[in-house]
């Protein structure tokens, strides 16, 4: 899903977010060259999200939230 073409929300639904997930994500934002990006995984027992941000130069980071 895209939010106002700044942030593209990958939801998942999965007991533990692998690599593969991560790779998924990134990838949508590299075709699109979405800035940032934002997994949410709705595992049975939680919620956990992570953040991401794409620099100019195209390297994905992962956003440290305080």
């Amino acid at each position: 899903m895209i939010v106002d073409g700044i942030v593209i929300v990958e939801l998942k639904a999965l007991e533990y977010v692998r690599k593969e997930h991560r790779n998924q994500l990134w990838n949508y934002m590299n075709l699109t060259h979405v800035s940032h990006g934002m997994l949410v995984n709705f595992a049975k027992d939680r919620l956990y999200s992570e953040w991401y941000i794409r620099e100019e130069d195209g390297k994905i980071e992962k956003v440290r939230l305080l």
